[in-house]
């Protein structure tokens, strides 16, 4: 066995152990969202790498041929595990990908039974040869057709799950952004080496066990289980819930800078953390609430379209013992409410006919510019008409 193949064992065998170990830490998850998934997409990830392996080991042709296509369970299952893991992931409910899904499975299922008849058939494998290279013996695999074309349409698929979790890492706060990372790069890696590999290392000779790929995403999976508790679903439930709720959210630092928002808020006031930050300041009432350790309620108005908005808000404080992390204040839009109470005002203080003040109200209007300091220096005059 000359040095190629001591890397390849050696490969294969830690990554094999990292699969294992990051099972085990899975099992204690088993009854979070997401984890049922993301075990057996580990299962699959260690029947590939395994098999790989054995292969390796195994000098025969028959030897070869079989751990070869159990290999292929593992490579050709992941895609559709991965893509359901990534739904489950970012609670995606909407149906066309739920029929991708089993769609997925269902030809991935398929494709696995032809690889095992292949020899009964020939649709996936045109033929299959032992080979020696560089002293080492290996199988030279020559797909049909339409071997080539699942091979291809598994590839889409993982682009499909890269392309869907890398959409939801944009919208994701800057709280869960670590976390969703880590699962990004850690499907791409094998999503890529599987393309990198059929469409460049395989004209060049250049061989690169597959465990490697798997070797790099359960290290970042490994990582994020003990430094950001990847399998916790719950702040990516919060965010969601956050974005959907009908009032603006927005969170500052002790000094009043804007650091996240929700959508609502994004909607009333925009997308750009500095300009949020420069209107708070204009709010002398508002930026005033970040110097007090108390709960405070203010309202604003603003200028929306030519129309004229208010907002009723309410600042927390976000404290951690003694000391001061934030604030986060709740936007509530009023417009409705002060519209409604306006008219209202309006019925209950003017006559219906001739739309003049009724008598109470005629009575606070004169009371209040009597008592107006700026009125008190000045001359007036009442003129009474009969109509």
């Amino acid at each position: 066995m000359n040095a190629y193949s001591y890397a390849s064992v050696s490969a294969n065998v830690i990554s094999s152990i990292f699969i294992l170990v990051s099972f085990i830490f899975i099992f204690n998850y088993k009854h979070k969202p997401g984890a049922k998934q993301l075990g057996l997409m580990l299962v699959l990830a260690f029947i590939a790498s395994v098999s790989t392996f054995l292969e390796l080991l195994s000098n025969s042709f028959d030897g070869k041929l079989f751990w070869r296509n159990f290999n292929q369970i593992g490579l050709f299952i992941l895609p559709a595990t991965i893509l359901s893991f990534a739904i489950a992931y970012v609670n995606e409910h909407r149906r066309v990908f739920k029929w991708i899904l089993w769609i997925t499975y269902f030809y991935e299922i398929i494709s696995v039974i032809l690889i095992f008849t292949n020899d009964y058939h020939h649709i996936m494998r045109s033929s299959v040869e032992l080979a020696i290279k560089g002293g080492i013996p290996y199988l030279e695999v020559h797909q049909t057709l339409l071997g080539k074309i699942l091979v291809a349409f598994n590839q889409i698929v993982g682009f499909i799950t890269v392309l869907l979790i890398g959409l939801f890492y944009r919208k994701s706060s800057k709280h869960t952004k670590v976390q969703v990372l880590l699962i990004l790069i850690g499907i791409t890696i094998p999503v890529f080496y599987f393309w990198i590999r059929q469409a460049i290392l395989s004209s060049t000779g250049i061989v690169i066990p597959v465990s490697v790929s798997f070797l790099f995403s359960i290290v970042l999976i490994l990582w994020g289980f003990l430094r950001y508790d990847l399998m916790s679903i719950t702040p990516i439930a919060r965010d969601w819930v956050i974005d959907e709720i009908n009032e603006g959210m927005i969170i500052c630092t002790p000094e009043g800078t804007v650091v996240d928002t929700n959508r609502k808020a994004q909607q009333i006031f925009g997308t750009e953390m500095d300009k949020i930050s420069a209107m708070i300041a204009q709010y002398e009432n508002w930026s005033n609430a970040f110097k007090t350790n108390e709960d405070r309620s203010i309202e604003i108005s603003l200028i929306d379209q030519s129309m004229k908005k208010y907002f009723f808000i309410t600042i927390y404080p976000l404290k951690k013992g003694q000391r001061s992390l934030g604030t986060v204040s709740i936007i509530r839009d009023i417009t409705e409410e002060r519209q409604a109470k306006a008219e209202l005002l309006e019925k209950v203080e003017h006559d219906g006919l001739t739309k003049v003040l009724k008598r109470d109200a005629f009575e606070e209007k004169v009371s209040q510019l009597l008592s107006d300091e700026d009125n008190k220096e000045r001359k007036c005059s009442m003129m009474i008409m009969d109509i």
